[in-house]
């Protein structure tokens, strides 16, 4: 389902008329050599968008990936993401900076997949995956390397390498390069890892995939690209599109990806009278300088399972959470506890309380969407787990506590009453990983 996220100050941009990017054919016009100048415009997911950054009521127009988002600078930064296809492969295009570190494009395409990178068995990296993305293949390269990787999921923290052979691929980044890129032309068989049906079409006189079946209706690709250190287990300071929650500079910070822009392959559009290629045919008003006129849907094109040809991605794509919008990750101020001494024989419950920091801003639309987990666990002194509370409970940063949760009544898992004796409570916020303990005893 298309979610849309209420940007107060977005300004209704004015509507292009498209361009036909993906063709039977490509194979003439993307070469694959680390440059990506030859994708058309409307093949780029982030575009410029109007926007009231500077919050002085006046409208700026900022790119949907900016330019200085990365938190390790200029320097260390992704701009921007390309795809497109043809009757063969699927072309896909990162442009960005790096000095000395990784960049890696995330695709989610099929049922399954990642749900973290922090305990793979290569590629190691401090990421884990939200709202409802789970990639099933990465493809990545480091500052210097010419020929990326292509790594697909087989099981839980298990990847695979796909054999370079079986595709093409080239990056140019190098030391803080502008203008650099890492393209690949991957093969249908190559993404879906299967052979795939095709069908004859009369109109390329040649044959298309067909798409395998069970994927969500419009056979979609949702995508992240990251830029992350070069060691194990490091996180990193970028991902685009934005994420809710944000990054670190200090790459042992876990990041979450929860945002990504989702491109439907297969999927019922309209042409309109003017060469528009729409997906809602409600979408048909143009709004110009010199005022709106409605632009009638003049041919309909069914969902037919093979990848739609002659669209743009720009029109088709969309994002879970659209860019640019500030980045803010929230940890704990203080625990507090209701009392340090519980007698529960006199009906005495522990009762904690926290506040975060920092303090979210109820009339921020952001932060209405943003979320934490909270782990709440009792040890006993010699470390033994005496009840969970609460694991991995998801609440809103509005509202972030939960009395029925976040209350002991002194019971262990089998209900029955602990001995007297010291006690200590383990909180855990994530995304972010903030923890901390805090004592206090039980007498009977």
């Amino acid at each position: 389902m298309r979610k849309h996220v209420p940007f107060a100050l977005a300004l209704l941009l004015f509507p292009s008329i498209a361009l036909a990017v993906t063709g039977y054919d490509l194979s003439g016009r993307i070469v694959i050599d680390g440059y990506s100048s030859d994708f058309e415009t409307d093949e780029a997911v982030f575009v410029d968008t109007v926007l009231d950054v500077t919050g002085d009521g006046l409208p700026d127009q900022v790119r949907q990936e900016r330019d200085n988002d990365s938190k390790w600078g200029f320097n260390n930064d992704i701009n921007q993401i390309k795809i497109t296809w043809d009757a063969e492969n699927l072309y896909v295009a990162v442009d960005g900076i790096s000095w000395d570190n990784n960049i890696i494009l995330l695709f989610d395409y099929l049922p399954g997949g990642l749900d973290k990178m922090t305990e793979l068995n290569s590629w190691r990296r401090n990421f884990v995956f939200a709202a409802d993305f789970y990639p099933d293949l990465f493809w990545a390269t480091w500052d210097g390397n010419a020929t990326p990787q292509i790594w697909r999921y087989l099981t839980e923290n298990q990847v695979e390498q796909v054999p370079d052979e079986s595709f093409e691929t080239v990056a140019t980044f190098q030391q803080g390069n502008t203008g650099r890129s890492m393209e690949a032309r991957i093969p249908w068989d190559v993404f879906y890892g299967e052979t795939l049906e095709r069908r004859y079409v009369e109109e390329a006189r040649d044959s298309v995939p067909v798409l395998p079946v069970g994927l969500d209706h419009s056979r979609s690709i949702r995508m992240v690209a990251v830029l992350t250190a070069g060691g194990d287990g490091t996180g990193g300071p970028d991902s685009a599109p934005d994420n809710l929650s944000g990054h670190e500079i200090d790459s042992s910070i876990q990041a979450v990806i929860d945002n990504y822009v989702f491109i439907p392959l297969d999927t019922t559009y309209y042409e309109t009278a003017s060469g528009r290629r729409i997906l809602d045919p409600a979408d048909t008003l143009i709004v110009g300088e010199s005022g709106t006129v409605v632009d009638a849907v003049r041919k309909t094109f069914p969902s037919d399972g093979s990848p739609d040809m002659g669209v743009g991605i720009v029109e088709r794509r969309w994002f879970l959470f659209t860019p640019p919008f500030p980045s803010r990750s929230f940890t704990f101020r203080e625990l507090y506890l209701n009392r340090p001494v519980i007698n529960p024989e006199e009906g005495e419950v522990l009762h904690f309380t926290f506040a975060l920091d920092p303090e979210p801003n109820p009339n921020d639309p952001f932060d209405a969407l943003r979320g934490i987990t909270v782990t709440a666990e009792i040890y006993d002194m010699r470390g033994r787990m005496i009840r969970t509370l609460a694991r991995e409970d998801e609440r809103s940063v509005i509202a972030p506590e939960n009395p029925e949760l976040d209350r002991w009544d002194c019971r262990d898992v089998d209900g029955d009453l602990v001995p007297g004796g010291i006690y200590i409570l383990r909180f855990v916020v994530e995304p972010g990983v903030f923890r901390t303990t805090k004592a206090f005893s039980v007498i009977r």
